[in-house]
């Protein structure tokens, strides 16, 4: 199955921030925190059963090197990416539902 992992605007706006302030504490600290996206994203690509459900629709990632938590919703070809740093308390897909995904990373897994 080909999965296609979709990032709304909203959630890119988020981690913007996020990326800003880590440089802003040290230069270079920012660039981790983005590589360390990358590799959850590859992985929840890979298995995106990988990570716990919080809900019967969400499941979450949670950084280890970083207070922040993905949270993702799979559909049948896409993933949904919700992130929301920790000091955040809403849900992100709901401020963006309306918006049409701004990013798009994509990968190749055959079905089992």
């Amino acid at each position: 199955m080909r999965y296609q992992i979709l990032i709304l605007p909203c959630v890119e706006d988020d981690i913007e921030d996020a990326y800003n302030w880590y440089e802003e504490k040290q230069n270079g600290l920012g660039e981790l925190f983005l590589k360390d996206l990358i590799i959850y994203y590859v992985r929840i690509q890979k298995d995106p059963e990988i990570f716990n459900k919080v809900t019967a629709h969400f499941c979450q990632a949670r950084s280890r090197r970083f207070p922040y938590v993905i949270i993702y919703e799979i559909l049948t070809t896409e993933i949904y990416i919700n992130s929301e740093s920790a000091s955040s308390s809403t849900c992100l897909k709901d401020k963006c539902a309306h918006l049409p995904a701004k990013h798009t990373l994509q990968t190749n897994r055959q079905a089992s």
